[in-house]
Parts: C-alpha cells; sequence; structure tokens
C-alpha cells in the first residue's frame, strides 16, 4: 500500500471537509484514518488528538465565519449591515454545516487563539450595533439575541422543521426586520 504522505495541515484539512458531508460529531480518528486509508497510529504520528482536530476544525470555522461578517458588513449600517451579517451567517450554516456545529461552543477562556478568532466573530456585529447605538452590557445582551434568533431560524430550517406552506424567505425577512426593529427602540 502506498504511503498517505501525511502531515497535521493534510489531515485537519480533510477533517474540516469531512464534517460538512458526515457530521461534526461523527467526527472521528477510525473515520479520518480510512478516508486517507491508513490505520489510526498512523494520524496519531502526525496529530496529537482528536481534540486537537476538533480545534482545528472550530478555529477554521471561526475564521471563515469572522471574515464573511466582515465583508457582509463592510461599509454598512443599521438594517443594511444587520441583512448582509444575516444573509452571511445563514449561507454558512447551511454550506458548512459541520464547521458550523463546530464553533457553537464558547471557546475556552484560556485559549487566546480561539478567543482571538471569536472576537473576529463578533467585532462586526458589535460595531453594527454602534450604528444603533447599543453599546455595553446592551450590545452583548443584543448579539446574544441575534445569535440565538438566527441559530434558531437556521436549525429549524437545516431539520426541515418549516413545514408550513408559506414563504421561508419571507419568513427570514420578517425575523431581520424584527430585529432590526428591536435594535432601533430605545429600550435598555
Amino acid at each position: 500500500m502506498p504511503r498517505a504522505n501525511l502531515s497535521p495541515a493534510k489531515i485537519l484539512d480533510r477533517a474540516v471537509h469531512w464534517v460538512d458531508i458526515h457530521g461534526y460529531e461523527q467526527l472521528s480518528m477510525a473515520a479520518l484514518a480510512q478516508t486517507f486509508g491508513v490505520a489510526v497510529p498512523s494520524l496519531y504520528k502526525h496529530v496529537p488528538s482528536l481534540a486537537w482536530i476538533r480545534r482545528g476544525v472550530a478555529e477554521h470555522g471561526l475564521r471563515e465565519l469572522g471574515d464573511a461578517f466582515q465583508q457582509a458588513a463592510a461599509g454598512r449600517h443599521q438594517e443594511e449591515a444587520l441583512r448582509h451579517m444575516a444573509q452571511a451567517y445563514r449561507e454558512y450554516a447551511k454550506g458548512h454545516p459541520g464547521r458550523y456545529a463546530a464553533i457553537q461552543r464558547a471557546p475556552d477562556p484560556g485559549d487566546t487563539d480561539l478567543q482571538r478568532l471569536s472576537e473576529h466573530v463578533l467585532c462586526p456585529i458589535y460595531e453594527t450595533l454602534e450604528t444603533y447605538g447599543r453599546t455595553g452590557d446592551q450590545a452583548t445582551h443584543d448579539v446574544r439575541l441575534l445569535r440565538a434568533a438566527l441559530h434558531g431560524f437556521v436549525s429549524l430550517e437545516m431539520a426541515g422543521g418549516f413545514g408550513m406552506p408559506l414563504n421561508i424567505e419571507e419568513s427570514f425577512e420578517h425575523l431581520i426586520a424584527a430585529l432590526d426593529t428591536t435594535f432601533r427602540s430605545n429600550l435598555r
């Protein structure tokens, strides 16, 4: 059998794509080894653990989503920025379901690299909220509201949870309009 020419980067790249097809929770060393046609111990010669690979998948996902948010919000304010970021979020979750699943847990406070990547995701959101005049603790509550609303919508959509005969795009537009109205309000 020819050698698989493994490296940490190749293994991580394979994992990043594998999770989008098979699911983040199904990721295992055995499953990855099978894709390379090698035994599990061969992977351990290049990567320390499954946890290391999972962290790498999360890192990749945070970087991609942060980049998507940066691009979506660039030069935009309030509702326009909110709409573009919401669409970017939805597209990312649907287009990369495994990577999306990998970024749902808050990073360990001691993991400065993942914390920095989380800030890369959050920065355009906070900047957009600031254009609404939302700052401080209120902005943090708003970030949680936005994330819960978008995650809930996207999760239901991906699970086939919108069975009523009504256009899903219209429902998504209603969600964005409701968030915009909330962020425009003086509720503190």
